[in-house]
């Protein structure tokens, strides 16, 4: 496909921009995985836990856009809905691997 953006002619690969979204989904999933288990290690629960993962998910979500160096984000979604998006991206993983290692670190432990 092809945009217009400030004049110039860009061409749009599809397969370039899934590529990318892969990418994407894969570190926020790492993130998810990663303060699960830390959250779960630290023994933080209830809204601490919550707390902790939105606001991991929205750092990832800023490093993303700050290390983006295309500059055609006119063909891209928004940066509004990409971080409103990320923040519930990998949710399940997150509470899966949170209350995972929690009961076998304090539970079990």
């Amino acid at each position: 496909t092809m945009s217009h953006a400030r004049g110039i002619t860009q061409v749009i690969s599809p397969e370039k921009i899934e590529s990318n979204q892969h990418v994407i989904d894969f570190c926020r999933t790492s993130m998810a995985i990663i303060s699960g288990c830390a959250c779960g290690i630290l023994g933080f629960n209830g809204l601490m836990g919550l707390l902790i993962h939105f606001v991991c998910s929205f750092a990832v979500s800023l490093a993303i856009i700050a290390s983006k160096t295309r500059k055609d984000t006119d063909v891209l979604m928004s940066k509004t809905s990409f971080i409103l998006g990320g923040l519930m991206g990998g949710f399940g993983t997150y509470i899966l691997f949170w209350t995972m290692v929690y009961d076998i670190v304090h539970i079990y432990g």
